[in-house]
């Protein structure tokens, strides 16, 4: 990673720690942690691509909620801070497709132009530079992280994980089984409340239209 990319991002980051985020996910990871019965918590990047500038930059920061069930160590839970720093064309991509995504990050993850970033992530992105690692998650050489996550919110999410810690031998694979559908599933009704760069460039609906 460049040192101008680094420089930029972690100043992105220190301005959403600022602006309230360590607060909130604090917040977030201990009702998680009591919800969830987790083993850890984990503040985590997430970035995402402009495709229409071809640049990375931090979306928002959000926490996973991570559990170890028979030595693997599973994400059973995500939030992130809903004050995110998207620009206006993005905003304005998610509104016109009026898809059922909770939110624009939602929907930069959905349409694989995000990632959670996990520790591998990172150290990974320090090797490459956001952009190419961006590049892998968005032609599917590498996850997002949000297909692993149950909303930590949700009653699916509890039930399964008291399951889990109940099940032994075969019952436990088909309850491992039935998480991984319902991360599929999980709904994630997170509000955001998005900082618009006003100073953005505006783009055309056939523009815009080629990266839908």
């Amino acid at each position: 990673m460049d040192t101008d990319e680094f420089d930029s991002i972690m100043e992105q980051y220190n301005d959403l720690m600022n602006a309230g985020a360590e607060e909130y996910l604090m917040a977030q990871a201990a009702n998680m942690t009591e919800t969830l019965l987790l083993d850890s918590a984990e503040l985590v990047p997430i970035m995402a691509m402009n495709p229409l500038l071809g640049q990375p930059f931090l979306a928002t920061i959000g926490v996973v909620g991570l559990k170890i069930i028979d030595g693997d160590e599973y994400q059973v839970g995500v939030s992130w801070f809903p004050h995110g720093n998207i620009p206006r064309e993005l905003v304005e991509m998610w509104k016109n497709e009026q898809t059922t995504d909770a939110d624009v990050v939602a929907y930069l993850l959905r349409k694989r132009l995000a990632i959670i970033a996990m520790d591998e992530d990172t150290m990974d992105a320090d090797e490459i530079g956001w952009a190419s690692l961006l590049k892998e998650v968005n032609v599917g050489k590498r996850m997002t992280n949000f297909e692993e996550a149950v909303a930590g919110s949700s009653d699916e999410a509890e039930e399964l994980v008291k399951s889990m810690l109940e099940a032994t031998g075969s019952d436990f694979h088909e309850l491992i089984k039935s998480l991984m559908e319902a991360v599929a599933e999980a709904e994630f009704q997170i509000p955001l409340e998005v900082e618009i760069d006003e100073e953005a460039e505006e783009f055309g609906q056939s523009f815009i239209a080629k990266w839908e």
